[in-house]
């Protein structure tokens, strides 16, 4: 992500991927590493100028890993689902994880970078917790050819204003007990829904309603 923040910064102003074969120094949220090994797929999506703003920046938060979970089910035939707010999970096991960053000047955002990283081709486990497509599936895929996959679909989502109840059918933390920490101290409850602002709400064993946003960590 940070080649694609030097490109914003020279100012260029159309659409514009780069995929990398290994990242050496690849980050989640919170500027976690994140293990990117030879045979994933590495990308970040720079946004186009003309569609800088706000909506489009909360927008791409829902779509960038609906997006993925698209290619999954079109490439593999199998299901994969959403784990709140950015990872993407087969049997609980994560393959794939979104991060999505502005930079802003005053109230005018200046550009946006998605980052997506996603375990296609490797043949061991990156992580505890992770696992890869290939190990599910035994099938090797083009990354190259993923990857336009994966943005034709962002494109389509982020154009298309009824993409919530398809996230939410993807979404597997909806329904779940979850424990939270937020700004607020930590929050365990039931979640059980989602709202347009990207934020999901919580209702705890005295049925007080919390609503969680994007940046509140499920522990």
């Amino acid at each position: 992500m940070d080649i694609a923040w030097k490109l914003v910064k020279r100012g260029i102003g159309e659409w514009t991927i780069i995929m990398a074969r290994e990242q050496y120094a690849g980050r989640g949220r919170y500027g976690r590493m994140w293990i990117s090994p030879t045979g994933g797929l590495w990308m970040s999506i720079v946004f186009s100028k003309k569609l800088l703003s706000r909506e489009a920046l909360l927008r791409s938060h829902f779509v960038s890993p609906l997006a993925i979970t698209r290619v999954i089910e079109e490439i593999y035939g199998i299901r994969s689902y959403i784990k709140w707010p950015n990872d993407v999970v087969i049997e609980g096991k994560k393959v794939a994880g979104v991060l999505v960053e502005s930079k802003t000047k005053g109230y005018k955002i200046e550009g946006i970078v998605v980052g997506m990283g996603i375990n296609t081709n490797i043949e061991t486990d990156p992580i505890p917790g992770a696992t890869s497509l290939f190990k599910i599936t035994n099938k090797r895929v083009d990354n190259v050819e993923f990857g336009k996959k994966v943005f034709g679909e962002f494109l389509k989502l982020l154009c298309y204003r009824d993409y919530l109840g398809e996230y939410k059918s993807r979404l597997e933390t909806l329904g779940r007990e979850v424990v939270l920490s937020t700004y607020r101290g930590v929050v365990q409850g039931k979640v059980i829904d989602i709202d347009n602002n990207y934020t999901i709400i919580i209702k705890d064993k005295n049925n007080k309603k919390y609503n969680i946003d994007y940046f509140s960590v499920i522990k």
